[in-house]
């Protein structure tokens, strides 16, 4: 399910992902962790996930493993931004 959230009136709303059976306890989390910042009203731990994996395994690391797993599914180009698609 797609869900959207706002932590605040002063914060831009946030759009989260999660399966039927746990959409409510999902958003639940999300909008608790969004309010750790309440100058963003973002997640805090997808940020600290985000610097983790950055970090760890760099991000050309990373963007190649997704591409990778894009074409072996057979839409390689799928979900580049479009920007990416003119080289």
């Amino acid at each position: 399910m797609v869900g959207v959230f706002r932590a605040s009136k002063d914060v831009p709303p946030q759009v989260f992902y999660a399966h039927a059976e746990h959409a409510q306890e999902a958003a639940l989390i999300a909008l608790a962790d969004s309010v750790l910042q309440a100058h963003r009203g973002f997640p805090l731990l997808i940020d600290l996930a985000d610097t983790v994996c950055r970090s760890t395994f760099g991000v050309e690391g990373f963007v190649s493993t997704v591409q990778s797993a894009y074409a072996r599914r057979g839409t390689p180009l799928g979900f580049l931004p479009e920007r990416d698609t003119r080289r």
